[in-house]
């Protein structure tokens, strides 16, 4: 029986220490997210302002802006993590 109780704390433990990470996962992510968008936002006003770089400061600000997009499903997804200990579930989904 100790045995069956060792394996049910380390498995809370266990659990614990995951949803730990994964909001750290998360809460980084929001941070990257954060920069991306201040990269973009940084790269739109040079653009507007350099005229012989407005190009590739506007496809910088894209790829910033989808960066930053991509982080920000991966906070959420990891957030979910946190909350439910899968980060593919979504509230309300069976299981």
């Amino acid at each position: 029986m100790t045995d069956s109780k060792d394996l049910a704390a380390w498995t809370g433990v266990s659990r614990q220490r995951a949803a730990r990470l994964a909001r750290a996962v998360s809460e980084t992510a929001g941070r990257i997210a954060e920069t991306e968008e201040r990269i973009a936002e940084q790269a739109a006003r040079i653009a507007e302002g350099r005229p012989d770089s407005a190009h590739r400061m506007r496809v910088r600000a894209r790829r910033a802006r989808s960066f930053a997009e991509h982080e920000r499903a991966e906070q959420r997804r990891w957030q979910r993590y946190a909350d439910h200990g899968d980060p593919d579930r979504r509230p309300g989904d069976p299981g």
